[in-house]
């Protein structure tokens, strides 16, 4: 597999659904830096772009990362602070049982935020969706809201929801 597709050569893809090891590839969007230390198998990642809970992730656990740009981190308080990658990372399958547990959960957590993404979305966009609360505080609604959520850096893209549903889609 290469970084830029999910695709893999037809060989490649008869063997691994043989063998039941073809899963869905586990991603995570998030900053990224270089551990300063001497080992150099490990990368420091922040979950989307606050980057207020840095892990250390192996390398060899990684199986692509893909750069989609720079910025800065969200809340900095430093105006000099240099803006860090946001990559999307493509977990390694597991090979534990443990970690294939995990992978699993996780997974699970990804698939039910997509599921309350989706929901939103069809929500503003309803025929009669609820306008601003209260009815005109000079804004355009729960759907134009979650648009401008779309539009957002992906870790700013949950807060922005949860104030539309609060304010403006509460109806």
């Amino acid at each position: 597999m290469n970084s830029r597709s999910l695709g893999c050569s037809p060989q490649e893809f008869f063997a691994r659904l043989a063998d039941d090891k073809l899963g869905l590839p586990l991603f995570l969007t998030g900053m990224i830096k270089l551990v300063d230390d001497a080992s150099g198998g490990h990368a420091l990642f922040s979950l989307g772009t606050d980057c207020a809970h840095w892990r250390r992730i192996p390398l060899d656990i990684i199986d692509s990362i893909e750069f989609l740009r720079f910025l800065p981190c969200a809340g900095r308080t430093q105006p000099d602070e240099p803006s860090l990658p946001l990559v999307r990372l493509m977990l390694k399958a597991p090979v534990t049982e443990e970690a294939a547990t995990y992978a699993s959960l996780t997974a699970d957590v990804q698939r039910e935020a997509q599921r309350v993404i989706s929901a939103a979305q069809r929500t503003a966009q309803a025929p009669g969706a609820s306008l601003d609360k209260g009815g005109g505080g000079g804004g355009d609604g729960c759907g134009a809201c979650i648009r401008f959520c779309e539009t957002q850096d992906p870790d700013y893209f949950w807060e922005c929801i949860k104030y539309c549903m609060r304010t403006v889609c509460s109806g």
